[in-house]
């Protein structure tokens, strides 16, 4: 009894060891026909999708990478406007850096194209004239002003001789007295001038060089005038500037240049 049962516990466990073996040790899987396992085949082949999948990838990611430069100028008042000069191409705005190139003050956040004029003494909307009427600057340094033809005006109910004006003018609004070419540039000034009820104003127009020869504050000669009647008649010697008056219905008259009155300035 004692030989059978040692036999059958030496048969038990033979194959158990023969079970693990099989266990550890798995067939080899079976070769392709190109000499390489099935396996590596398959790894293979999923490798080369892999690599061409990522090729293009890369191909549309150099292509929706690119870009176009484009040019920003320097803010230093981060306004949005930058100075003129001394761009940079670059595809991403640089620090301090503005899309656009039109600032006249880059100092001045409240000085660029499209800022509202103001009664400051700045051109704030860079278009080269001072101060001039907007929806928020009706009126500056005691003067009415208004736009007409792309020209700036100022009518000012002010006391000043005719180089007074003319020096307030140019002081105040980088203008100079008023230069008439028609009658509807007249006719734009007289509406605001008739509402202030200024009796008198002084014009840019003086025979003052040469007597007879009037020619208006910048060199040029009169081309339409607007005398009043008998005008201008130099009395007593003493006429050599042009005002508009009230009485005449704003007709020209010449008239002494001491004289303190109000006055019309244009710029533009």
């Amino acid at each position: 009894m004692r030989g059978a049962w040692l036999g059958a516990c030496l048969v038990t466990m033979a194959c158990a060891l023969g079970a693990e073996g099989s266990d550890e040790a798995a067939p080899p899987p079976p070769m392709g026909s190109d000499g390489a396992t099935g396996t590596g085949a398959a790894t293979g082949d999923a490798g080369s999708t892999t690599s061409g999948a990522s090729t293009s990838a890369d191909a549309t990611g150099a292509s929706s990478g690119g870009c176009e430069p484009t040019l920003w100028w320097p803010d230093g008042d981060e306004d949005g406007h930058g100075e003129p000069g001394s761009p940079v191409s670059s595809c991403e705005a640089p620090a301090g850096h503005a899309p656009l190139g039109d600032d006249c003050d880059d100092q001045d956040p409240e000085i660029h194209p499209g800022f509202t004029e103001e009664c400051d003494g700045k051109d704030n909307d860079c278009d080269g004239l001072l101060d001039e009427a907007s929806a928020e600057n009706p009126s500056c340094h005691g003067c009415e002003l208004l736009e007409h033809g792309g020209h700036a005006y100022a009518v000012c109910a002010g006391d000043a001789t005719w180089d007074e004006a003319r020096t307030a003018c140019q002081g105040d609004f980088a203008a100079d007295l008023l230069v008439l070419d028609d009658q509807a540039e007249h006719d734009a000034v007289v509406a605001v001038a008739s509402g202030l009820l200024v009796a008198e104003l002084w014009i840019g127009a003086s025979d003052v060089a040469t007597e007879g020869a009037f020619v208006w504050v910048d060199g040029s000669p009169l081309g339409w005038t607007h005398w009043f009647i008998d005008q201008p008649d130099d009395f007593l010697g003493l006429e050599d500037c042009v005002e508009m008056r009230e009485d005449f219905a704003y007709a020209w008259n010449d008239y002494p240049c001491d004289q303190a009155l109000g006055w019309v300035c244009e710029a533009g």
